[in-house]
């Protein structure tokens, strides 16, 4: 699937995927090998503030100028299925 993001500069950030639409804001823990975001906007709908930036579940796995390779790791569905997913991406020029 197509995932595509935009990280400014001033910690906020858009995605958009299918037709799923949201905005936010970015962080990254302190020794930034690992970021998250909060979603405050979703396809259109205010989401209430959420201030807790201390659970990171992204690791990044790569980050340069122009690439961004992350990973995370979940239980998934009813049964809790370990799996982890792996995203690539690379500046829009």
């Amino acid at each position: 699937s197509t995932k595509t993001m935009f990280f400014n500069a001033d910690g906020t950030y858009e995605e958009e995927m299918y037709c799923l639409k949201s905005t936010g804001k970015w962080f990254l823990n302190k020794d930034r090998t690992k970021f998250d975001c909060t979603i405050t906007n979703f396809n259109g709908m205010e989401l209430p503030t959420f201030h807790d930036t201390t659970k990171f579940t992204n690791v990044i796995l790569k980050l340069t100028n122009d690439t961004l390779i992350y990973g995370n790791e979940a239980y998934y569905g009813k049964d809790k299925i370990y799996g982890h997913d792996d995203w690539y991406f690379v500046k829009q020029k």
